[in-house]
């Protein structure tokens, strides 16, 4: 009988042990997940930040040499403001 109610305990004891060991897994994946949300989320905004350049870029393609060269400029600083914007949103 002594011998059954050990081994009950000890498989009781490996089963609680196992459980916290899932339940840290788990925590850690949930943490994982969440940064690789928000790296996927800063990196749609790049993207998107990309396109928007390019779109810009091709347009003041149709302008001439001194136009373009003016309006890439201008875009530029349009950009690096709106990413100060975004920098500051994050924070």
């Amino acid at each position: 009988m002594e011998n059954i109610i050990n081994s009950i305990l000890s498989k009781s004891r490996r089963l609680v042990e196992e459980r916290n060991k899932l339940n840290e897994d788990n925590s850690k994946l949930k943490l994982q997940i969440m940064e690789l949300r928000k790296e996927k989320s800063s990196q749609e905004i790049r993207i998107n930040e990309l396109i928007d350049k390019q779109k810009i870029q091709h347009i003041a393609g149709a302008f001439g040499k001194e136009e373009k060269k003016t309006s890439l400029n201008k875009i530029d600083e349009v950009v690096r403001e709106v990413d100060r914007c975004i920098a500051l949103l994050n924070t």
